[in-house]
């Protein structure tokens, strides 16, 4: 009995040993299912980083490769068409654009590829894409959100998508080019780079060379500022320099001005109005240009005296006609008061520069303060050169004048006539009807040999003058005797035909006119003026209304020879 129960205990015992062996077993196994998954874990840690530094290793030795071509090369420009042809080798199956933000919040196209030539100007990032660029490294546009937007034109060469395990998926990634948080740029692509290479592995290269390349945008941007600031500064003072010059008028001075601003900014023709305040009119100035046929219609002529002889005037609705949308309208006002417009124009109406405008602006209104002292000191150069009754130049004008025709004729070779023109019994009209009606009758021939020289069109040098009293002069350079002797008939014919009117009163009056010739009839200034004088005497002694000319022998004809 007491063996059995001790051989039952013994195997109790053999059993709860069993027991505790099979559990210590079971708890050693799965300790080593958890080591072993542990390990699993650390080893697959340890692969996924050994991944990522392979690909850092990778994206680094790319990055620096790229780099390398695109810091080696000086200019911004070449650095990012290298940079374009790596993410579009074939400028036929995708596109790609560097986009420039300007401080004036306008955009500039630096290098595209795979898109016109003509459609670089309108690719414009909108205000809404912009916003998500200062927030998100990279912006991905579908092709349904472009198609209201200029970026549309880039999806028409990539025929095929931008990755070709994305079932055909067409869309734009923008990625911005930050600087110190400033919003620099954008690269606006339709493929990435590598081809071949997992996205995520493609947008991570992409953001890292825009890190880089963010710091040579900035230098390039302020480097092409200071340039244009550089030019400007020295146009500038290339103008302020032609105002402080010394001219023989002041309008020459203003032409001068016109031609340097035309040539500095590439325009094909630059014409200045100016307002009249008078009847709401615009006066036309000047009008430079490289090729005669381009200037419009009414040039104006410039007088002895520096000032215009002949002034052509357009309302406000002709005005825009002529101007049209074409070229660079810029309106020139002084203290509230329009002076002008100066109209710029380039023949392929290629748009200006800001720079260029900028300098075009500074033009204007350094010629608006400019203008008015040119005006002011042509009215007093007018005044003094003019006779305030007739508004004809008056005898100093003419003095000067012929002598200096005079010196051209002789070192040139060429003639120069002088009609000396005598109204006739013109002492009586005082007597009768009084001063006032002789100074209308003066007026009024005035007006007569004006027109007549405008009928003529001889030369801008030809000159009207009141010689003294009622004796008025006529200088015809270049003219010979022939010529001079036909138009001092038509100008006696047109005088004895004229009336004027003062109160009820009907005056006629007629003319006797002496004619000579350099050198024909006289070598010299004051041999002209004696021998004109002469034959105006022979005139009037023969009978009046008539035109007489000095011959070689020393007498007097009435004759057209």
């Amino acid at each position: 009995m007491v063996d059995r129960a001790f051989a039952g205990g013994y195997v109790l015992a053999l059993a709860l040993v069993c027991l505790l062996q099979y559990m210590f077993y079971l708890f050693r196994l799965t300790e080593v299912k958890s080591q072993r998954k542990q390990d699993l874990l650390l080893l697959e840690d340890l692969e996924s980083d050994l991944q990522c530094a392979e690909r850092d290793r990778t994206l680094s030795q790319l990055e620096n490769s790229i780099l390398r071509d695109v810091v080696s090369e000086s200019d911004l420009g070449r650095a990012l068409e290298m940079l374009l042809c790596r993410y579009i080798p074939d400028a036929d199956s995708g596109s790609a654009a560097f986009i420039q933000m300007l401080q004036n919040g306008e955009q500039q196209v630096l290098h595209c590829r795979g898109v016109d030539e003509e459609e670089t100007a309108s690719l414009l990032i909108g205000p809404e894409l912009l916003q998500r660029l200062a927030t998100e490294p990279v912006v991905v546009v579908q092709q349904d959100e472009l198609l209201q937007t200029p970026l549309a034109r880039m999806l028409d060469n990539d025929e095929s998508s931008s990755d070709p395990a994305e079932n055909g998926r067409r869309e734009l990634l923008l990625f911005g080019i930050h600087d110190l948080e400033v919003l620099e740029g954008v690269l606006v692509t339709s493929r990435l780079f590598p081809a071949g290479a997992c996205r995520d592995y493609q947008i991570e290269l992409a953001r890292r060379l825009m890190a880089s390349i963010a710091g040579n945008m900035q230098r390039s941007r302020i480097m092409r500022q200071n340039e244009r600031q550089l030019w400007s500064v020295r146009e500038m003072l290339e103008l302020r320099a032609i105002t402080d010059g010394r001219y023989e008028t002041p309008l020459q001075m203003v032409e001068e001005y016109l031609h340097c601003l035309r040539c500095q900014l590439h325009a094909d023709q630059a014409t200045l109005y100016l307002s009249r305040a008078e009847d709401n009119r615009a006066a036309l100035l000047l009008a430079d240009s490289p090729h005669s046929d381009e200037v419009p219609p009414g040039k104006v002529l410039n007088g002895p005296e520096g000032c215009p002889q002949e002034t052509v005037t357009f309302d406000t609705g002709q005005l825009e006609q002529i101007q049209g949308s074409k070229g660079l309208v810029l309106r020139m006002s002084r203290h509230g008061r329009p002076v002008g417009r100066l109209h710029l124009v380039r023949a392929d109406q290629t748009e200006f520069l800001r720079a260029e405008r900028e300098l075009a602006g500074w033009a204007a209104e350094y010629l608006s303060e400019t203008i008015l002292r040119v005006l002011s000191h042509v009215a007093v150069q007018r005044q003094a050169m003019q006779d305030g009754l007739t508004e004809l130049s008056n005898r100093r004008a003419f003095e000067e004048q012929l002598g200096r025709e005079i010196d051209v004729a002789r070192l040139e070779g060429t003639a120069c006539s002088l009609l000396l023109i005598d109204l006739d019994r013109f002492k009586s009209i005082n007597d009768r009807y009084g001063h006032q009606a002789g100074d209308t009758v003066l007026r009024s021939v005035a007006d007569v040999l004006r027109d007549q020289m405008l009928r003529m069109r001889s030369n801008d040098r030809a000159m009207v003058a009141r010689y003294g009293g009622e004796e008025l002069a006529v200088l015809l350079p270049g003219i010979p005797l022939v010529g001079a002797r036909r138009i001092a008939e038509s100008m006696r014919e047109a005088i004895e035909q004229n009336s004027s009117s003062c109160g009820q009163q009907v005056l006629r009056v007629t003319a006797s006119i002496g004619l000579a010739e350099f050198p024909t009839t006289a070598d010299c200034r004051e041999g002209l003026v004696a021998r004109a004088d002469a034959a105006l005497y022979h005139a009037k002694q023969n009978g009046r209304n008539q035109v007489a000319i000095p011959t070689t022998t020393g007498s007097f004809t009435t004759e057209i020879q």
